[in-house]
């Protein structure tokens, strides 16, 4: 029997641990659900309340949006950290699957809330919150304008104006605390997939960067059916249907993980690789100068990789606004759900990720980390200046509308450029990171894309004050400086990382 299980632990398919297949298949479920909320939560934000949505302003929905997909990046410094030095990888993506289970469902909370509290004072108290165009949802307090306008409300519909308060605040602290679900579990189970996904390769594998890839594509698959179904639910019947679809496909993620880990992933330890080094050595191990060397090449990018996710991030943003406000949609007299736009990437991505596993295998180190970024970031700026381009049609248009092909360019290129930088990122910091940090410098690094996503929100929102083509046309010039910071950096890239204590981890 125990000859059987190591033959399973060491079973290949492809030249791959059968454990990076495992955690593919979690990760389509988990991405299905992250991403299908990802592509409503603007626009059920903005959406006024009379569409069950939250009537809130494009401005305040992006910022909103950028501290949300900000904090989700942010939260595994904590995770990584726990996982690291008390939870271990496995047990942390338990929990972590398990928190993400609950704020999904949780998300149905704004509908689900007032409708409850309706049926104990026999009032359709949330029919009754939908029926004002001019009513925000979402505030903490029934205070100032929102209380008077609840106040009105109650007299005209004859009915309590406490229940009537309690119904609209069970709706708000309902959806702020799933978002603070989703986010905790995030923190958890993201940082911990890589790490897994990292110790099922030995440090010199050939395969470990192709690993990355595939799982990219599962990563992508999840995202690009989540867009379709997730997003068709939610804009065409309701949002808290696509929230609840989102839900279903993270239970189904947890499922898989819990029913097949001991089998695929028992090679990885329970025991939490900081207190398994301190164990064996007896002591905390220092940083060696060519780990300090390393770490601080990842730092640097990590900044890099961050910069290139506060441009990518505007395609839940400001684009999805673009894309809904701003795109003839009309094909055969059906319109394109706005959210179907967000399937393009995963779509991309699964397409394009075997010729670009090809390519990078075979120029192998000729072109090094730095100036595949380089590469990424150029790619990237082409996609903002084809955004540039549908702004200037649809200036000029009658309707003011421009032709859908412009967001399948500029996502092209987006996606392009994200083969360059995330994937080959995220195998460099499992390469060059110490065995024993891999989860907390993978928190940084996820720390970096937070605080782009945030600053995401943040650019997304100048599209109040200042021409859309002008904000895509700064991110477009943004992404070629970047590409030249790193065009010239990478001429003393590979130094950095020689380590005259023995090399590569």
């Amino acid at each position: 029997m125990a000859g059987q299980k190591n033959m399973s632990l060491r079973r290949t398919f492809l030249g791959h641990p059968g454990g990076v297949y495992l955690i593919a298949a979690v990760e389509v479920w988990e991405r299905f659900s992250f991403y299908g909320m990802r592509g409503l939560l603007v626009l059920f934000l903005i959406a006024p309340a009379t569409q069950g949505g939250f009537g809130w302003g494009e401005g305040q929905a992006l910022r909103f949006y950028g501290a949300y997909i900000g904090l989700a990046y942010a939260a595994p410094i904590i995770g990584g950290y726990l996982a690291d030095h008390h939870l271990g990888p496995r047990r942390a993506l338990f929990w972590g699957a398990m928190l993400m289970c609950a704020g999904h469902f949780l998300m149905t909370g704004p509908v689900l809330f007032p409708w409850l509290i309706g049926q104990l004072h026999g009032v359709p108290l949330h029919a009754l919150l939908h029926s004002s165009p001019d009513l925000a949802m979402g505030a903490l307090a029934t205070t100032g304008e929102v209380a008077a306008r609840l106040a009105a409300m109650a007299r005209t519909a004859g009915v309590s104006a406490s229940a009537l308060g309690a119904a609209y605040l069970s709706a708000s602290y309902s959806f702020y605390l799933a978002v603070g679900l989703i986010v905790l579990g995030t923190g958890f189970f993201k940082p911990s997939t890589y790490a897994a996904l990292g110790r099922l390769y030995a440090g010199d594998d050939p395969h470990r960067e192709n690993g990355v890839f595939l799982y990219q594509i599962a990563v992508n698959l999840g995202a690009m059916f989540s867009a379709l179904i997730a997003g068709t639910l939610g804009e065409k019947y309701g949002w808290h249907y696509g929230f609840s679809a989102a839900g279903v496909g993270m239970v189904i993620g947890a499922l898989i993980y819990n029913w097949k880990q001991n089998a695929y992933l028992g090679r990885i330890p329970h025991m939490p690789p900081a207190r398994a080094h301190r164990a064996r050595h007896g002591r905390r191990a220092d940083l060696s100068p060519a780990e300090r060397r390393r770490l601080l090449t990842i730092a640097v990018m990590g900044i890099f990789s961050g910069l290139y996710w506060l441009a990518a991030e505007q395609s839940g943003g400001s684009i999805n606004i673009y894309a809904a406000q701003h795109t003839d949609r009309a094909v055969l007299g059906f319109e394109i759900p706005a959210t179907w736009f967000q399937s393009l990437n995963p779509f991309f991505i699964v397409v394009l990720t075997p010729p670009a596993m090809i390519v990078w295998l075979r120029l192998g180190r000729r072109v090094n980390q730095a100036q595949k970024f380089g590469i990424g970031f150029v790619l990237t700026a082409v996609g903002f200046g084809l955004m540039v381009g549908a702004f200037f049609e649809g200036l000029y248009a009658v309707d003011g509308r421009s032709a859908a092909l412009w967001l399948v360019g500029a996502y092209l290129f987006v996606t392009l450029g994200e083969l360059c930088i995330n994937s080959v990122g995220l195998n460099f910091v499992n390469t060059y990171a110490p065995l024993r940090m891999v989860g907390i410098v993978l928190s940084f690094w996820f720390l970096c894309t937070a605080v782009a996503n945030y600053g995401s929100g943040l650019v997304g929102s100048l599209t109040q004050s200042v021409p859309d083509g002008a904000v895509f046309g700064g991110i477009a010039f943004g992404c070629l400086c970047a590409a030249a910071l790193l065009f010239i950096m990478s001429k003393s890239f590979s130094s950095w990382l020689e380590a005259p204590d023995g090399g590569v981890k």
